[in-house]
């Protein structure tokens, strides 16, 4: 699993790089022209955005990716109370899911685990989709 992560501080960066890097391919950037350089289709499979970057939101380049590059799970960190305060108006976003920050290693390891696992399951479509006819009544 390739896996892009955007934050501004270049030390917890590389920290949360090193020790995902055994089990992950692992690029970073600290920049949101920094990432969309780095991002094209089928290149990496999770883009995690930390809030801030240093030239501007990682909301607003999880949106970028989302329009441009639809098949990329999207991870958001922020603070734990900006993500309390913003819980409700994250959905627009499309979010694989959210993480407090600073990102605990572990707790990123299990989700992009838990992605990987995911992205490998067969895709099942619903009773009412398959049927052949609408049933009538």
């Amino acid at each position: 699993m390739r896996v892009l992560l955007a934050d501004c501080d270049p030390e917890l960066l590389e920290g949360t790089a090193r020790a995902l890097a055994s089990a992950f391919v692992i690029d970073v950037a600290t920049t949101k022209a920094g990432c969309i350089d780095l991002l094209r289709p089928g290149r990496y499979d999770v883009l995690v955005a930390c809030e801030r970057l240093a030239d501007g939101s990682g909301l607003e380049l999880l949106s970028r990716a989302e329009q441009r590059w639809p098949n990329v799970l999207r991870v958001f960190a922020a603070n734990p109370e900006r993500l309390r305060l913003l819980k409700g108006r994250l959905s627009p976003f499309r979010l694989y899911r959210a993480l407090p920050y600073p990102i605990d290693a572990g707790q990123l390891r299990r989700l992009l685990v838990a992605a990987d696992k995911k992205s490998h399951e067969p895709r099942t479509r619903s009773r009412r989709a398959s049927s052949a006819r609408p049933r009538r009544r």
